[in-house]
């Protein structure tokens, strides 16, 4: 049986992983008395897929059903950091599949899910 799946079942695979990440944010910010948000501008040009802040601290998060993080993978990081570094410490994170947690040399912090909450 092949390991891989076709583009439609690919995305779908996507939006369940990304919902597991859901699941296990909301539970850890409740608990840490954070509040948990989403940011996408008008046209989806821009998103970030979840913003944890407590006070004037905030770890924005990426979703990657993927093990291998590019650039273009963490380009709205950077992007949401400039907007918001004048009045926020930010933290720039990738939840993804890899086997490996690591921060990569622009300083997004990798973590895969499986290690997620350790």
């Amino acid at each position: 049986m092949p390991k891989t799946v076709g583009k439609l079942n690919k995305t779908f695979l996507g939006q369940l992983f990304e919902s597991l990440v859901y699941q296990s944010l909301a539970t850890y910010t409740d608990i840490c008395e954070a509040q948990l948000s989403h940011l996408r501008l008008r046209g989806g040009e821009k998103e970030i897929d979840f913003i944890v802040q407590k006070e004037d601290a905030i770890v924005a998060i990426e979703i990657k059903s993927k093990a291998k993080i590019e650039g273009k993978d963490v380009a709205n990081l950077h992007w949401f950091e400039q907007k918001v570094k004048d009045e926020y410490d930010v933290v720039k994170v990738v939840i993804n599949t890899g086997p490996y947690a690591y921060k990569r040399t622009d300083g997004v912090i990798v973590v895969p899910l499986a290690l997620f909450g350790c």
